[in-house]
């Protein structure tokens, strides 16, 4: 970019993280979540923070996110975004983990933005060797643009700092580039108070060659007589012709970074000395002479060359070196042995009138310098003895007036006299007046009058030997003068005092591309959607006569092109306003824009103001990552944070706006191959041998994931003769896929009103707007290789990512859900009229597995005796707008952004038409972390085709009133009928209407789809209607709009989300009436929805410590209770039930998503008397945990006995889980009526001896009323019956009940119910989502080699394990009696 005429602070120099802060409320962070991996401010600004092993090469870990190996080498990445409404500034903290060391050169960063490490107790701006131990990381990141008036002191000079050839402003910084010399040739001193730069050494830095490479006191190049630079103002990229052995090379050299940025030799063996002069940049455009008269241009914008011209006989040999002038589109030099050249960009070769030989003027080795008109428009170039040429060519005379000023004042020459000291540069030019030096004094010249108009005397008596003036390009009224002696004079000419002076009317261009920008560390998060707004800071006032009146912007591509017409080039900002609209360019043709910007004003602008310009965007994070080497030995929770905070750049000085803190934790023994959430039968009952069509042998299937090849699959168990499951084989849907051509994969169009037919997924088949999605890359720019990624969804792998096959993704917190050959549930036909022939008449030929894929698709198997068989696969348009995440990353970008469909769907049956014959089967899918969207689909028929086709699809964009859906991750619950309790209906009138009942869930208030798709992070519980009558197509019911209590807490709308809610039909008229949700903050909500037009909303308990309520909680009536009644007034014999709702509470951590803790989780059991109080936690029952015992090598535990006195006044019961745990999956309502919660515990470490103790899950069995239960669950010594014995201590006064198992792994939903195929038997199977599976891998804490996982390395740090080996793994499956 060309120097500009205002100051670009680009760093920022003050100690900003010893600025205060806001007061926490202001924050808008949940207490239980301080140790998260995401965080949301009230305003919507998020962190994200994450770990990822990316070396070395061999190590079992790689690309893990989750999993950390001995001396392993951690990214750790910071993803945030300001929702500041102006330009900010940010500061992060990183806190690196406990005896890990720096890994030199992988820290990554925007544009704008400094390191300092912290070493010991040291801060240090210079990067540390490898190996060097780091606590702290500190980055400073303005902007990308930062503007000040700010004053230059006089009294700056450059004493101390070499041969110093011109000044170059940036930032707070002026710097100097030492001519013909070698070494530390780059010096740094602030203009405000003339010492060196913080944290730059006094000696200076020398150049260095490899990008990358931080600046030390060797470099391998040296500098020519005359190193005129370029400096990009927008990068902090400083350019420099050099001479290296290589031949005349160009080096940049980033100032922010303090690193180099490269070098490229621009004329290879054109001689090594001596051999290059730099030239004066015009605009963008940096030149450079060499030896054999080759003048290189090279874009400094693109750091690449933009071609060369030979002129002969144009360089300068003698001791000085060719001399130059440059004005706005004519670049002049002098060999200064009689001829002068003219080059013109636009042409890329001479000026027309010229030829390369250049003109003839005589006069020896009289250097060049400035020849203007009077109104200060260019005319040409002339040398010492005032011999000219204008532009065309022409030779003439000067007037003898600059002949003489020249003399006098004509810089180095005019100091010694001697023709063969010729370099030089006068570049200080205003308008007509043109200002040059003696060895005592600075003059100017007006070209206006032909006369001088001034002379300045230099401070102190310095003598100066000048060899330069300029005006300074971020100051424009400042004239800088450098010379020989390293003394220089800065000054006002106006004024003749310190340099300080309003903001210009003109601007420069500014570069915005947001890849090179934003995004270096994870390419997979680096997706753009649509430019956003163009913002300005507030303090620059509008009106008055020293205000704006207007602000003017013109938009051109990344060469500099004008845009096209149809994009408004040229366009105002609003009156008064700071944000001017560009969402109408089309990023996916313009990724990068140029921007120049005009502040008109009466007068000028303030002289004193600090303001920032910049370019929002909807799309990924920015981020800003460093690495580490992990010890030989990793902690067992290997924890990093970092803390964000923020401001406006014109907010007050010393305060932040906002503050944000996120951690993440690495843990060794991770997974990297595992199973789903959720293990499923194909059947309710054990059918061991087939039965029929309605009847068929019941399979166990279980989704799967392997991370290396970033794949999945469904596996299908059969049942033992014993009626246990047969893990000697499985079916996999994978091998029996068929080839990509002939899968039977659809589509549709979604988010249109009415159904939507699918459609093959073929390019042919898909819409123009379907199309230029996929042809959009991971960055979002137009690539034209939709078709490619359309055969990568259907399992070509092409030039993406290769699969080595598998084309089926990930199945990670989805599960397989049942579609039954027929409908098993009995319902009545009052209440579901047409459902009685719909369950007899309407039969599929086998049992469908529907599961979520992390490939974009919801899948369709079919359980056959003996094989899968892919009955169909459904590609969401959500997911077609996703394509490039899924096809375009690596496989370690992919690991870190693994989601696409990732929850488990729900199945049901419904009556989608307005008479008895309209039931079908529907699937609802959400996404989970994937997308914030819901999509239905009818499902009634094995070909996806032969039914209605896509109900509806929504996303947070599709309406105003869905930006409060997020990301919905928690689990729906599934009946004994194996049909989702979401699937419901909802009065209308005297009618009713089947709809789906779905939490809003988490980062409702990222901003993805643009600030007006997004929230504030409300919890909010939406109904979806799945019919297509009606005037509505939801409903939706926020917290804080509906409950009388939200306005005395306003951070129920920030930051939070509803999880899965439970419905609960009150009066048995098979339509809801009330809702039980819980949210993020900790909160249990009543929804009362019997008219969903007046639904009201009323908060039945509140959590202490903010304990995240992420699962859907267990309903039922409580016949212990009395006293309750409907506040609403009614009196009927169902409106005066008692609830008891059973909830746990625990954070949303899955197979990817870890966990450090930081409270004590629960399990509650509170009654809902339905008078509309809260409950008080006090006023429950607590009950501790009496006693863990390991038996038979599994670890027990048993409640204290104890009794809820609902009579007495007591409203329900708490357990405090034990340490580390947390709640997760859905809770599980066994044929005993005792209800089953899992809870899990990641891999924490034992202090006391020094070893990991692995993850493991805990089954707990609860009795919805009373909590603790005397009766029997687990048969503890493994004598195959479930008697007395099983007690702890049975032989004891006082033995104990267990109430809760621990299994090895984690466990991340609920057992699935397999009851017995007789009733006679009253025996069931429990099946935990493992299978009984031993999942570890290398350095684990289990450690063992059964189906598909890998073998315990040597030096596993697993010997102190309690659950080690496969036989204190727990039962695969076990019975209960009930």
């Amino acid at each position: 970019m060309a120097d500009s005429n205002w100051q670009i602070w680009q760093r920022l120099r003050a100690p900003a993280w010893a600025r205060g802060l806001l007061a926490a409320s202001a924050v808008g962070v949940l207490a239980w979540a301080v140790a998260q991996s995401q965080v949301t401010s009230a305003i919507g600004s998020f962190l994200e923070y994450g770990g990822q092993v990316i070396g070395p090469s061999g190590t079992p870990t790689l690309g893990s996110t989750n999993d950390v190996n001995g001396s392993d080498i951690v990214r750790w990445t910071s993803y945030f975004n300001s929702r500041i409404e102006s330009p900010f500034e940010a500061v992060g903290t990183v806190t690196l983990p406990a005896n890990h060391t720096w890994a030199a050169g992988s820290a990554l960063r925007p544009a704008n933005t400094t390191l300092e490490w912290k070493v010991g107790p040291t801060w240090t701006a210079t990067e540390p060797a490898n190996g060097t131990v780091v606590s702290e990381v500190r980055w400073v990141m303005s902007s990308k643009f930062k503007g000040a008036t700010s004053t230059v002191s006089k009294a700056v000079n450059f004493s101390g700092t070499g041969d110093g050839f011109r000044i170059i402003p940036y930032g707070d910084g002026l710097y100097v580039v030492n001519h013909h010399s070698s070494g530390t040739v780059l010096k740094c001193r602030s203009a405000v108070d003339g010492q060196t730069c913080p944290n730059w050494p006094a000696n200076g830095f020398a150049f260095a060659a490899n990008a990358g490479t931080a600046l030390n006191s060797n470099g391998p190049f040296r500098t020519p007589n005359v190193p005129l630079e370029a400096m990009n103002q927008s990068t902090g990229e400083l350019f420099v012709g050099v001479d290296s052995p290589n031949g005349p090379t160009i080096v940049c050299t980033d100032l922010n970074k303090r690193a180099s940025c490269g070098s490229w030799v621009v004329d290879p063996g054109g001689g090594t000395w001596n051999a290059i002069t730099g030239m004066s940049a015009i605009g963008k455009f940096y030149y450079v002479l060499t030896l054999r008269g080759n003048l290189v241009c090279f874009d400094i914008d693109t750091r690449q060359s933009c071609g060369s011209t030979n002129y002969p006989s144009s360089y300068d040999t003698g001791y000085g070196g060719p001399t130059s002038v440059a004005y706005s589109d004519r670049l002049f030099f002098s060999n200064n042995t009689g001829k002068i050249f003219c080059h013109d960009p636009a042409r890329a070769g001479p000026c027309v009138g010229w030829s390369t030989n250049g003109v003839g003027v005589g006069g020896g080795r009289l250097g060049l310098y400035p020849f203007m008109n009077a109104n200060g428009t260019p005319r040409g170039a002339c040398n010492a003895g005032g011999d000219c040429v204008t532009l065309d060519g022409q030779r003439v005379t000067a007037p003898q007036s600059y002949t003489s000023f020249i003399a006098s004042y004509g810089l180095f020459s005019s100091v010694f006299g001697q023709a063969s000291y010729q370099f030089h540069n006068m570049a200080g030019i205003v308008g007509s007046k043109v200002y040059g030096a003696n060895s005592t004094t600075a003059a100017c010249y007006d070209f206006a009058t032909q006369t001088m108009c001034g002379t300045w005397a230099s401070p102190g008596g310095r003598v100066l030997y000048p060899y330069t003036t300029r005006m300074d390009p971020i100051r424009p009224s400042c004239l800088m003068i450098l010379g020989d002696s390293a003394q220089a004079m800065i000054f006002d000419p106006a004024t003749g005092g310190e340099c300080k002076n309003g903001i210009p009317a003109t601007l420069p261009d500014f570069v915005f591309n947001p890849v090179s920008d934003y995004f270096q560390c994870d390419p997979s998060r680096a997706n753009i959607r649509a430019w956003g707004k163009l913002r300005l800071s507030p303090s620059l006032p509008w009106g008055g006569p020293r205000g704006l009146d207007r602000v003017t912007a013109t938009l051109k591509d990344a060469n500099g092109a004008l845009l096209p017409a149809l994009y408004k080039p040229v366009r105002n900002f609003p009156s008064n306003g700071y944000q001017l609209d560009l969402s109408d360019v089309p990023y996916s043709k313009y990724p990068a824009l140029r921007i120049a910007l005009e502040l008109h004003s009466p007068s000028l602008l303030p002289s004193e103001a600090i303001f920032g310009i910049d370019l929002t965007y909807d799309g990924d994070p920015i981020q800003v990552c460093v690495g580490t080497k992990a010890p030989a030995a990793p902690d067992c929770q290997t924890g990093s944070s970092v803390t964000v905070n923020t401001r406006a750049i014109d907010y007050s000085a010393g305060v932040f706006q906002e503050s944000l803190t996120a951690s993440t934790v690495m843990s060794p023994g991770g997974l990297s191959i595992g199973y789903s959430a959720v293990a499923t039968p194909t059947s309710p009952r054990a059918v061991l041998s087939s039965l029929g069509p309605r009847d068929p042998k019941t399979y166990v299937l279980q989704g799967r994931w392997a991370l290396q090849q970033f794949s999945g699959d469904l596996w299908a168990f059969g049942l033992a003769p014993n009626g246990r499951l047969d893990n000697s084989s499985h079916l996999s849907a994978q091998a029996t896929t068929l080839a990509p051509g002939a899968r039977p994969m659809f589509t549709a169009a979604g988010g249109q009103a009415g159904l939507q037919a699918v459609k093959p997924l073929q390019w042919s088949q898909l819409n123009a707007a379907q199309q230029e999605w996929l042809n959009l890359n991971q960055y979002g720019v137009a690539d034209g290789r939709g078709g490619a990624r359309l055969d990568y969804l259907r399992g070509v792998d092409g030039s993406f990512r290769a699969r080595g096959g598998k084309s089926l993704g990930p199945v990670i917190n989805s599960s397989p859900a049942m579609l039954l050959p027929s409908a098993t549930m009995s319902l009545n036909e009052r209440n579901y009229p047409g459902y009685t022939a719909y369950r007899a008449g309407t039969t599929r030929p086998h049992p469908i597995a529907l599961f979520g894929g992390n490939d974009g698709a919801l899948h369709a198997y079919e359980v056959r005796t003996g094989s899968l068989r892919e009955a169909w696969s459904f590609v969401p348009e959500v997911m077609l707008r996703k394509a490039a995440n899924f096809s375009d990353p690596n496989i370690m970008g992919i690991r870190t952004n693994p989601y696409f469909v990732d929850n488990i769907p729900m199945v049901g049956h419904v009556n989608t038409g307005s008479s008895a014959d309209g039931w079908r089967a529907v699937a609802v899918v959400t996404y989970g972390r994937g997308a914030r969207a819901i999509t239905a689909l009818d499902v009634t028929r094995p070909d996806l085709s032969h039914g209605s086709g896509v109900l509806f699809e929504y996303t947070n964009a599709s309406d105003p009133e869905l930006k409060d859906l997020g990301y919905i991750i928690s689990q729906p619950v599934s009946n004994n009928a194996m049909v989702s309790q979401q699937i419901v209906q909802l009065a209308e009138g005297s009618g009713r209407r089947p709809a789906v009942l779905v939490g809003n869930g988490i980062n409702s208030n990222d901003g993805q789809g643009g600030a007006d798709a997004s929230g504030t992070g409300k919890a909010v519980l939406y109904a979806f209607y799945l019919d297509q009558g009606g005037n509505r197509r939801w409903q939706r019911w926020a917290v804080d709009e509906l409950w009388a209590g939200a306005a005395s807490e306003p951070g129920l709308s920030v930051s939070n989300g509803l999880s899965t809610p439970t419905p609960v039909d009150v009066d048995d008229d098979g339509r809801i009436d009330l809702v039980y949700a819980g949210d993020l903050q900790g909160n249990l909500w009543r929804f009362d929805i019997r008219n969903p037009a007046t639904a009201g909303v009323t908060r039945l308990f509140k959590t202490e410590a903010q304990q995240p309520i992420t699962q859907a909680p267990f309903v039922a009536v409580n016949p212990l209770a009395s006293g309750c009644g409907n506040h609403s007034g009614s009196s009927t014999p169902a409106s005066k039930r008692c609830w008891q709702v059973v909830f746990s509470t625990g954070a949303p951590i899955s197979p990817l998503q870890g966990s450090s803790n930081v409270s004590t989780q629960s399990l509650y059991g509170v009654l809902d008397k339905g008078t509309g109080a809260s409950v008080a936690r006090a006023s429950l029952t607590p009950i501790p945990f009496e006693s863990n015992q390991v038996i038979q090598g599994v670890e027990y535990r048993a409640l204290k006995p104890t009794t809820v006195a609902y009579q007495s006044g007591a409203m329900g019961w708490v357990i405090d889980l034990q340490a580390y745990e947390h709640g997760v999956g859905a809770p599980r309502q066994q044929p005993t009526g005792l209800v089953m919660f899992s809870s899990v515990r990641p891999t924490t470490p034992d202090r006391a001896i020094n070893v990991c103790i692995g993850a493991r899950s805990w089954l707990n069995e609860v009795d919805p009323l009373q909590g603790y239960s005397a009766q029997l669950s687990f048969d503890t010594n493994g004598d195959g019956q479930i008697d007395g014995q099983d007690r702890f201590n049975p032989t004891s006064a006082k033995p104990l009940t267990p109430s809760g198992m621990s299994v090895s792994g984690a466990q991340f939903g609920p057992p699935a119910v397999l009851l017995a195929a007789s009733n006679q038997a009253q025996q069931m199977s429990l099946l935990l989502p493992s299978l009984g599976q031993d999942t570890a891998q290398a350095n684990s804490w289990s450690g063992g080699t059964t189906l598909g996982s890998s073998s315990t390395a040597v030096g596993s740090n697993s010997a102190a394990l309690t659950h080690a080996n496969k036989s204190k793994l727990g039962r695969m499956s076990w019975r209960e009696v009930y």
